[in-house]
């Protein structure tokens, strides 16, 4: 740090006695504080850089807190007079180092019929205790330590693993490379490991001379590229490192997100938290809870002398970041994963624990090319709404054993509806509502639909948690949607789980797990820390009219009759345990030659329900079914 020799020098009052210094000081105090040269008789218009060094890029403020009275020097010494100034930095990530520092002010004769004036020689000494001429002074941030994810035992699940970052080293490049031959190393790097080879080379040839520029990293353990062909290439590299990885790329993915190098977006968004190189969150739970895995990073005000010696005249550490633990059942989200890892239609499969309504597994197919599917997908249910209007049926005063017609077919204005390729004829005519629950009679309940009132399929959706704000903000999911007052064919369709009624198969679970636990259950992933984790009694807006005991217990009776006698009897009638509840579902989407039937099925356990979608899997009972059936014996009932 050069020491600026010049004085600084603001124009006294006339007359014989000394002005008083508090004005000098107020605009020594400002001109600190703004910068630049500002006022006549200031510094050098480099004097911030010189003084200040790093520091002069932080924002500051700077204070009077108190000027001396005036003391008379003895002989030739001059007047001199102290100000104590109040130093405030905005230190990076929002902290604050607050000082108070000594200035000496000395009274200038006037020559001839100059005034009398106050001057000072800046110091290292007004910035810190102990700073001296020559010192370079520093701002190092401090990086916090990223937290991990915990599973429901407390178990990492993301934690920091060692990857390798492919890219492109320019210090391993020939000397003198110009930028062709830098341009053509990069397109062969990019080619190699699968990215544009155009955008990579326009990246390479924009760094320094001395960069890494990176692709993207692997697993060390799977990297998926022959490191020893990248490193063959010239310039090629794959460098050591480590980040936050769950135990494989698949898993819980679209859910808990993925972890990387800050965007320059992100880096802007963050309010000087995060520093370009840092790893943040870059999608799903990782990038919501960012700031608590991350933590906040500290500072050090840093002097080094001539000699080469170090200081800290100053330093915030950093504050780590916090576990989060979510709810996953790491052997039953592994067992989920394996369920599904040849899939190549989009497809997911959820668990929940009716009891405290936790998310035990929540996992999608390669098919469903990294979408959050199992807490997202609007698709329409089909046959595993019938529970919702089942329970709409009994609080308009049915009962499992009311009378019900179901008839091979049923046109409602015009529009014929019928029931699923292969309903058994048996189970036509006059039967029970339990058996058209049973067997999956559409045209019973589209018969039934009088029975409602307008709003009575969407309010007994969300007595079994569907369509609902349940204040869970910290993870995206959704609970589906049903029409508030459906009418005409849009009603008769409802009935069913078609027409407008939409759900994802975390709505679907949530439907099952309030008639397993006879209430209005809210699904939640995050426990701890506190201050971020869901909140069960949450819920925005209007609450739904409770499930009753009655309620729920003939819910069971008649979702206990799909197993025993109806639609799910071959893929779950033997299943181990405690009695199984399921509903199956196969719904229409799309018309004509673009119609596809999405296969739907949610099972109940003990304390465990399991939902599976597969898009255009057809029959529930056939492809979601066994995927059920599956998790439901991997599970803790099974």
């Amino acid at each position: 740090m050069a020491v600026v020799v010049a004085a600084l020098t603001v124009a006294g009052c006339s007359g014989q006695e000394p002005p008083e210094p508090d004005d000098y000081a107020a605009e020594v105090a400002q001109t600190l504080a703004e910068g630049g040269p500002g006022l006549p008789g200031w510094l050098a218009q480099d004097w911030e850089e010189s003084l200040l060094g790093e520091l002069a890029t932080l924002d500051r403020t700077v204070e009077v807190v108190s000027v001396g009275e005036p003391v008379e020097g003895e002989g030739d010494r001059p007047v001199t007079a102290q100000a104590r100034l109040r130093w405030t930095w905005q230190l990076p990530g929002g902290q604050e180092w607050r000082q108070e520092r000594p200035v000496r002010l000395t009274l200038a004769e006037g020559e001839g019929d100059e005034e009398r004036r106050w001057t000072s020689t800046p110091d290292p000494s007004w910035l810190a205790e102990g700073l001296e001429p020559g010192d370079e002074v520093a701002v190092r941030r401090l990086p916090a330590d990223r937290a991990d994810i915990l599973d429901g035992t407390g178990q990492p699940v993301v934690t920091s693993r060692p990857v390798r970052r492919l890219g492109l080293d320019k210090t391993l490049l020939p000397d003198g490379a110009d930028e062709q031959a830098v341009r053509e190393a990069a397109r062969e790097v990019a080619e190699l490991v699968g990215v544009d080879p155009a955008g990579f080379a326009d990246r390479a040839a924009a760094a320094g001379p001395e960069a890494f520029v990176e692709a993207y990293p692997v697993r060390e353990s799977d990297p998926s590229v022959s490191l020893a062909e990248l490193e063959a290439v010239p310039g090629g590299r794959a460098v050591p490192d480590e980040l936050p990885l769950a135990p494989t790329s698949s898993w819980a993915a679209p859910l808990l997100g993925r972890a990387g190098q800050a965007t320059a977006e992100l880096v802007e968004e963050s309010g000087g938290r995060v520093s370009p190189g840092d790893v943040v969150g870059l999608s799903g739970l990782q990038r919501r809870l960012d700031a608590v895995l991350g933590g906040t990073p500290g500072t050090a005000v840093v002097a080094t002398g001539e000699d080469g010696e170090e200081r800290v005249l100053a330093e915030v550490p950093p504050e780590d970041g916090r576990p989060v633990q979510v709810t996953l059942d790491s052997d039953l989200q592994t067992a989920a994963e394996e369920l599904l890892a040849e899939e190549d239609r989009p497809a997911a499969l959820v668990a929940l624990r009716p009891s405290d309504g936790h998310v035990l597994a929540a996992a999608v197919s390669p098919g469903a090319q990294g979408q959050s599917l199992a807490m997202l997908a609007a698709r329409p249910p089909g046959s595993t709404f019938k529970v919702v209007t089942t329970l709409a049926l009994l609080r308009a005063g049915l009962t499992p054993e009311s009378p019900v017609e179901c008839p091979p077919e049923v046109t409602v204005d015009g529009y014929r509806i019928t029931n699923f390729p292969g309903y058994p004829a048996s189970a036509t005519g006059t039967i029970t509502l339990r058996e058209a629950i049973a067997h999956s009679c559409n045209t019973a309940l589209v018969n039934e639909r009088d029975q409602l009132q307008p709003a009575a399929l969407r309010e007994a959706a969300r007595s079994l948690g569907m369509d609902r704000d349940t204040g869970q903000a910290v993870w995206e999911h959704s609970l589906g949607d049903v029409p508030e007052a459906p009418a005409g064919t849009g009603l008769a369709a409802a009935t069913f789980g078609q027409g407008q009624v939409q759900a994802s198969p975390l709505a679907v679970a949530t439907m099952g797990a309030s008639v397993a636990a006879g209430r209005t259950v809210v699904p939640v992933l995050v426990t701890e820390p506190e201050d971020v984790a869901d909140d069960p009694a949450a819920g925005a807006g209007e609450q739904p009219t409770p499930l009753t005991e009655e309620e729920a217990g003939a819910l069971r009776e008649v979702m206990g009759a799909v197993v025993t006698d109806g639609g799910a009897r071959d893929v779950l009638g033997d299943v181990p345990g405690p009695p199984v509840l399921a509903k199956t579902g196969s719904a229409e989407v799309g018309s004509g030659e673009e119609m596809a039937v999405d296969s739907w099925m949610v099972a109940a356990q003990g304390d465990l329900v399991v939902s599976a979608w597969v898009q255009d899997g057809g029959y529930g009972s056939v492809t979601a079914g066994p995927l059920v059936r599956e998790l439901l014996q991997a599970g803790p009932t099974g």
